[in-house]
């Protein structure tokens, strides 16, 4: 049981970080042009930890109906 409510839990704190990568995907400032590698660089870091945390949920639930907790991430 506390198993599942942990990897719940990473699942919350990765769905976090995937939202952060999508929202920088899509923020531009035209006052100040970011180069586009410097934006992938700040979102690949983000992604780390999200790709961590939803790896962690994965395994503290054993991957049982892993497909439909992803694809609700």
């Amino acid at each position: 049981m506390v198993r599942k409510i942990v990897g719940i839990i990473c699942y919350c704190i990765g769905g976090f970080f995937l939202s952060i990568v999508s929202v920088i995907s899509f923020f531009t400032d035209q006052s100040r042009p970011v180069p586009i590698g410097m934006k992938l660089l700040i979102m690949g870091i983000f992604l780390v930890p999200a790709l961590i945390f939803i790896g962690a949920g994965l395994f503290l639930r054993r991957l049982e109906k892993w497909k439909r907790d992803v694809a609700v991430i």
